[in-house]
This record gives C-alpha cells, structure tokens and sequence, in this order.
C-alpha cells in the first residue's frame, strides 16, 4: 500500500496529515534525507501510537451482524463447487 494512502486512511487530524505530506514531499525532492529536527505534529502522533499499542488498546471496530449466515453460505458453496 502506497504510505499516501495509508496517512489518509488512518491520520484524522487534518494539521497532522498536511506535516506527514510536507515531510513526504522534502523526503522526495532529496531534502532531509539524513536526520533533521523534531517536527512536534509527527513525533507526538507517534509516541501517542505506540503508548496506545503498548497498552493493547487497538480501537477495533465492532463485528457487524452475525457471520455465521456468510458461513452457511460459504459451506454451501463449497459443497456446490466439490459434488
């Protein structure tokens, strides 16, 4: 998965994606290729991250609905396919 995406997908905070995309953009263009400062915004982000991980805290979202009629249907399926 492209890393642009994944920041869309899981970053919120509308001032936290636009420092990851002016990171991105510095990496591309060979800026800062080395380590540069602290940028607040990301390193905050980050250690929040890995506090919550840490904590097995991992904001899954709850089943929706019951699975066991897909399951009855994919059992079907299979006996279909494999008469």
């Amino acid at each position: 998965m492209e890393f642009g995406i994944l920041v869309d997908r899981v970053v919120e905070r509308a001032d936290l994606k636009e420092a990851i995309r002016t990171l991105i953009e510095q990496k591309r263009h060979g800026a800062e290729l080395d380590r540069g400062p602290r940028i607040a915004l990301i390193s905050d982000f980050l250690d929040e991250q890995m506090q919550r991980l840490s904590e097995g805290r991992f904001n899954l979202a709850p089943a929706k609905g019951p699975v066991e009629p897909l399951n009855e249907l994919f059992r079907r399926a299979l006996d279909e396919t494999w008469e």
